[in-house]
């Protein structure tokens, strides 16, 4: 899906768009990192559904979505 992804992206001509595979529950990256967040299954399967949905608040800025 990841590839996919990208292979859309780069289809479209969007170039600012990253694309990664990561533990929802652990997100790895820093707090107020992203404008965004797209995440399709991200909180329809980690066991902890609540810890998921706070590690996506976490790493949005502000004002984020």
């Amino acid at each position: 899906m990841v590839a996919a992804a990208e292979a859309n992206a780069k289809d479209a001509g969007i170039a600012n768009a990253v694309f990664k595979q990561v533990d929802a529950e652990d997100i790895p990256f820093d707090d107020a990192s992203f404008d965004r967040v797209i995440s399709r299954f991200g909180v329809m399967f980690p066991p902890d559904t609540q810890r998921a949905v706070s590690e996506i608040r976490r790493v949005l800025k502000p004002g984020g979505r």
